[in-house]
């Protein structure tokens, strides 16, 4: 078959910036461009009159003319697999991602197809780079276009949310949201695109996310707009806040804890004329409620109460000393009071760290109980 000829088209072929090839019905190249030659090592003497699968590798020639035949019997122009990993073969047997994209050139002797081929090889680092950096990211990293659709998500997505991540892509972004909150959404991520900057979403808002599992847990996001080749897209990092969210739970419930414990103390202090082993007794109550395996564990705990700060201070054989810094704050007459709560504590501690009770065999409390009190504990 005559390839079709004319200056003018022959500048345009070489103008081109992609590698363009034609082939005929039966897969023979009848024109190729200098990007061509370039791409594919071989010169033009080389391809021409010859097999379009000899720039493919191996292992795709056996399909490729059952797909040739089925774009000249719907002959248009068109991306040649949509979606599909397309690799090319260069003469020195090196294989290179392509992409391509498919057009009839009709002539005299019939119809040809055009397919213009770009090396993609820099893409694909580029992608490679950028995914390795987004597996990097130490938040769970979705990738969302305008449509709500998650293109691309990180490894840290599966750990947070339980999915495997070829779940994700392709599914729409409200499938990570409670179900509540899913009717809302489509209108705040078309606000984003209307005007796509960085920013937490939901400023003062309480945010939660939606586990593989059905559980709900508390998250905060950053959003920041991506401009790519296909149009804009949002990245969203999504971060776990559950364990944040606990840790302010506790410090209210220490704020709140605190002042009802003094006034406890005070209104004790009041009524009763000795009150250190009642409120040692209190204290070695409060012990045994505890489930703790070591003594830091245990000091730990008493401190997480609101009632004062308590730190092993070392540890010598079975005996242990503690050192606690203001213990129960400036309650009046706190001294003995708030070092017996404390020492009943430590005695019921170290008795269920050794099976049986504990013998507070030393305490030393500095002036007026919010200094520092030393307790030496050991077992019976």
């Amino acid at each position: 078959m005559v390839p079709p000829t004319g200056d003018a088209f022959a500048q345009l072929l070489e103008a081109a910036p992609d590698a363009m090839v034609i082939v005929d019905a039966r897969g023979v190249i009848v024109l190729v461009n200098a990007q061509a030659e370039r791409l594919f090592g071989h010169p033009r003497g080389a391809m021409l009159g010859k097999p379009l699968e000899m720039l493919l590798p191996a292992r795709f020639r056996a399909s490729h003319p059952t797909h040739r035949a089925h774009f000249f019997a719907d002959a248009r122009p068109r991306p040649m697999g949509p979606g599909l990993d397309l690799w090319a073969l260069r003469a020195d047997g090196a294989e290179i991602p392509v992409e391509i994209s498919l057009s009839p050139l009709r002539t005299p002797e019939g119809t040809l197809v055009t397919a213009a081929i770009r090396d993609v090889s820099g893409r694909r680092k580029a992608e490679a780079k950028f995914r390795a950096l987004l597996d990097s990211a130490p938040d769970a990293m979705v990738i969302v276009d305008a449509k709500g659709v998650i293109v691309l998500a990180n490894e840290q997505v599966e750990r947070v949310f339980g999915h495997k991540r070829e779940a994700l892509v392709g599914s729409p972004i409200e499938m990570l949201i409670p179900e509540r909150f899913r009717q809302r959404h489509e209108g705040h991520r078309e606000g984003f695109f209307a005007a796509p900057r960085s920013r937490p979403m939901g400023a003062g808002l309480s945010l939660f996310g939606l586990r593989a599992n059905g559980e709900e847990f508390p998250v905060e996001i950053s959003l920041s707009p991506l401009d790519t080749e296909e149009g804009t897209l949002v990245t969203a990092a999504i971060r776990d806040v559950t364990q944040r969210r606990l840790a302010e739970e506790a410090l209210r419930a220490q704020s709140l804890a605190r002042p009802l414990v003094v006034r406890i103390m005070r209104a004790l202090l009041e009524r009763v004329d000795e009150p250190g082993p009642l409120v040692s007794q209190v204290g070695r109550d409060l012990a045994s409620e505890v489930q703790a395996s070591s003594a830091e564990e245990y000091a730990r705990t008493f401190a997480s109460l609101g009632l004062g700060s308590l730190a092993l201070e070392k540890k010598e054989g079975s005996t242990y000393t503690f050192v606690g810094d203001d213990l129960l704050g400036r309650v009046p007459r706190a001294t003995q009071p708030t070092c017996h709560l404390a020492r009943g504590f430590l005695e019921g501690a170290v008795g269920a760290l050794h099976g049986g009770q504990a013998l507070g065999a030393e305490v030393r409390c500095q002036s007026q109980g919010h200094e520092k009190c030393r307790f030496v504990v050991k077992p019976r």
